[in-house]
């Protein structure tokens, strides 16, 4: 496992727009739709900036932990 500490440096290290919309999404349970409105964008916008962001988040803790 990757330690929590961790995950949140690599949070941390995200643009402020992207640690909102993950906010938005994993915290706040909102929907596509709410984050895309709430960032000026459509559903599909939404959630391939989420997508983009997750993919950022897992290459991060590959390199860092050799997995």
């Amino acid at each position: 496992p990757v330690p929590s500490g961790h995950v949140s440096e690599i949070l941390d290290s995200l643009p402020e727009n992207q640690k909102q919309i993950m906010f938005q999404r994993f915290y706040e349970n909102r929907t596509l739709e709410e984050i895309g409105q709430s960032q000026g964008y459509s559903k599909e916008a939404a959630r391939q900036n989420i997508n983009k962001i997750i993919c950022r988040l897992r290459e991060n803790i590959s390199e860092d932990f050799g997995v």
